[in-house]
């Protein structure tokens, strides 16, 4: 925990990212903590496999492990972190590249606890 969030970090990769996607395997992470139980790592489901989808997945993935807690996610991907700010200005998605996972991670955002809402990044506090 960190302010009263809990701490999630985040990770997807992808190998041989200059061949055809079916070519592609890519993987997730979700880190919890050192030895949590709940930390995972995992093949990208899907047959379309890459760097952008596995980041995308494992911040999904994180979002709906904590639905009930103020959560504070790290990621390495600004893609993914660009992403998830407009989700939480309750932008939509633009219809040309919205996808079933980008509604699902749209949908976990606005169902996720008042007081996450409070604490995100435009809030004041210790925490800016």
């Amino acid at each position: 925990f960190w302010y009263g969030r809990r701490v999630g970090y985040t990770d997807g990769s992808c190998t041989s990212v200059n061949r055809e996607h079916v070519l592609r395997r890519a993987g997730v992470g979700l880190a919890w903590g050192k030895d949590h139980p709940d930390s995972v790592a995992c093949p990208l489901q899907g047959p379309w496999q890459s760097s952008q989808r596995a980041e995308l997945t494992a911040a999904v993935q994180m979002t709906l492990a904590a639905l009930e807690e103020p959560l504070l996610i790290r990621t390495d991907s600004a893609w993914t972190m660009a992403g998830g700010l407009f989700l939480l200005r309750g932008y939509k998605p633009d219809a040309r590249w919205e996808t079933e996972l980008s509604r699902e991670w749209a949908a976990a955002i606005a169902r996720r606890s008042p007081i996450a809402a409070a604490l995100s990044p435009e809030s004041e506090g210790p925490c800016r």
